[in-house]
């Protein structure tokens, strides 16, 4: 008997999700399929794809796959320059300053950022509620360029100024 999945795979917001992300940049996008809170077990994958035409129908694939097992789909918002490891260190470029908005009055945190730096190129539900009972949000802005170097160390301090600005 055929498994309905149990999310529904947008694969016009995978196409601008990757777009916001990578478009400009080389090297390796680094995919995490993990189980979902609560959901059945699954054993992880952690593949890297490199940024090529082909990249937005390899990630609709994953996706599809990862919700028909119960699991989740999740990108760093920054290139590698080889696959393999996805630590911080490892991030070579970045198009978008990103915050994640997990807990408090999400929709007064937004307010408040948009109000500071223009309105996001992007808003995406996370996925689950805050204490609060709001949505939990990750909040994209698209940079001009990808940064790099010693731009990339600026904007991940900024990210981090922010998250304790914020709270």
């Amino acid at each position: 008997m055929e498994q309905t999945p149990l999310v529904s795979i947008d694969t016009s917001m995978i196409a601008k999700h990757l777009d916001l992300l990578f478009r400009g940049t080389e090297g390796y996008v680094p995919i995490r399929i993990l189980q979902e809170k609560g959901g059945a077990p699954i054993k992880k994958r952690l593949p890297f794809l490199g940024i090529d035409s082909e990249l937005e129908n390899r990630v609709i694939q994953l996706a599809t796959d990862a919700a028909e097992s119960g699991a989740a789909t999740f990108l760093l918002p920054g290139c590698v320059q080889q696959p393999g490891s996805a630590k911080a260190s490892d991030v070579q470029q970045m198009t978008c300053l990103l915050v994640d908005l997990d807990s408090g009055d999400t929709t007064a945190a937004r307010t408040l950022l948009e109000a500071a730096i223009g309105p996001a190129s992007m808003v995406v539900a996370s996925g689950g509620l805050t204490e609060i009972e709001q949505n939990r949000l990750h909040i994209y802005w698209r940079l001009t360029a990808p940064v790099m170097g010693e731009d990339l160390k600026r904007l991940c301090q900024l990210r981090g100024t922010i998250a304790r600005k914020i709270g």
